[in-house]
Formats: structure tokens, sequence, C-alpha cells
């Protein structure tokens, strides 16, 4: 810890005794070649934006792995999201639950999906304020010949939480359709997506919720994929790969099964 002033000493020894060690300093010692060198003065050069996101890409990375080891050792299940200012911002902190409960699990991530409305909204809201602040700030400014009102554009009107569904529920279904494809592909039959939230939702989670999980699972259901119908309580049932059936043989055929499927897909 050279170089750190005692304040920051400080915050370290409370993250050790948070994380339970020193472990998570080697995640970050591979920062140390792209940061800057000290001024002259004795000051910290301004940080670059790549230097900033790497850094939080590794508290990322720390937030995950304690995540994933304290729910090994306890016994619970986690749900974490990152809570970012603005979507492509880099995020303030993690929102974490650890529960043993399945319908824990699941309505969390459905209620961080319908919460992520009221977040846009916000932002819609925090938008319409500033532009209003800054054309209060030019009432007082000679426009010549023309009056503030003919200058300012007409305001925008209010948040639909209807509209912002509409305009996002297809890319937000082929993203956990992806998702589940893969999912699937790897780990086989008999998976709950209760299980599997972080694999589930992927990059949606905190914009969709339990609607567009139900018609993605609806989707690989038409497609042949999959045997469940995704109604009901879905997300608890093992969920059943569709097995290919094949024709049954003619009667006194003797090919082996193998030559008589390559048989088939050739023709």
């Amino acid at each position: 810890m050279g170089g750190l002033s005692i304040p920051e000493r400080k915050t370290v020894a409370r993250a050790d005794a948070f994380l339970g060690g020193d472990w998570w300093h080697a995640e970050f010692d591979a920062l140390r070649s792209l940061v800057p060198p000290a001024r002259p003065d004795g000051l910290m050069s301004e940080l670059d934006e790549s230097v900033l996101l790497t850094a939080t890409d590794v508290a990322m990375r720390v937030a995950r792995r304690f995540c994933d080891g304290l729910g090994r050792q306890t016994g619970y299940r986690t749900v974490a999201m990152p809570v970012r200012p603005e979507r492509g911002r880099a995020p303030k902190y993690i929102l974490a639950l650890f529960t043993k409960n399945d319908h824990g699990v699941w309505y969390f991530a459905d209620t961080l999906g319908r919460a992520g409305r009221n977040w846009q909204q916000a932002l819609h809201d925090e938008q319409v304020r500033t532009s209003a602040e800054k054309l209060a700030t030019r009432l007082g400014e000679d426009l010549g010949l023309f009056e503030l009102a003919d200058l300012a554009p007409a305001p925008p009107p209010p948040f639909d939480f209807t509209a912002y569904e509409r305009e996002n529920r297809d890319q937000w279904v082929d993203t956990i359709a992806g998702n589940l494809h893969r999912l699937l592909a790897a780990r086989g039959s008999g998976l709950r997506l209760v299980d599997h939230i972080d694999a589930v939702y992927g990059e949606v989670l905190g914009q969709a919720w339990e609607r567009h999980v139900r018609a993605a699972v609806k989707r690989l259901h038409k497609s042949g994929l999959i045997l469940d119908d995704g109604t009901h309580e879905f997300w608890r049932r093992p969920i059943a790969i569709k097995i290919p059936q094949h024709r049954p043989p003619p009667p006194g055929d003797t090919t082996a099964p193998a030559e008589r499927v390559a048989g088939e897909e050739a023709g």
C-alpha cells in the first residue's frame, strides 16, 4: 500500500475486513502499468477514461468473486446488478440479494426490470428539468427581434411506461431467447431458469422482467427446441430439450441406426 494516504489506507483496511482478506489487491495490480506517473508537484496526473473503465471492470470482477464465494460458503443464492447513473456509464455500486428462496431470487430479478421503467422516467424528467433551467437563464438575455417562446422547442411529452416497453420488448425477448439457447446448449436438459438468473437475463437484467422471459420460453417452445410451454411457474420447472425423433426403419431394414440417420439427413 505504498504511496497511499492515511485515509486511503483506512479505506483499504475496511475493504479487507469486509471482503475477508487482501485477496482482492492482486486484482488491481495489473492496473499499475496504466496509471500515469505522478506530476512534479507530487499530485497524481488525471486518469484517462480507459484506465477508469478498466478499474471499474476489475472492481466488478472483485464484486462477483465476493458474491460467489459468500454464496458457496453460506448456501445462499445471489442476484447482483450494477447500478449506473445512465445507460452506458460506469456503475456506481452493485445491488445484490442473498437468499435461499426460489421466489426471492426470481421476483427480485423481475422487480429490477420493472424498477428500470421508473429509472427511465427519472432520467426523462431530469432531462426535462435541465432543459427548462437552461431556458430560464436566457429570460434576461436580449434576443433581438425574437421572443424566447419563439426559440424554445416544444416540451417533450410525459414519459409513457407502455410505449417504453413496446419500443424495447422485442430486443429484450431476442436477447433472452439467445441467452436461453446458449444456456441449454451448454448445460443440457433438466436445468431450472431460477438457478441461472444471470445467464437468463444477461445484459438486460434491470431492464426486462418475467413477462419477457416467458415470451422467450414460449418462442423456443414454438420453434420445437424445448418441451416447456412457458405457463404457470415455468421458471421453477426443469426444462427439457426436445430431441428430434427419426422415422422408424421400414420392415426388414437391417441398416445400423447411425447409418440410417446419416442416410435420412443426406436425403
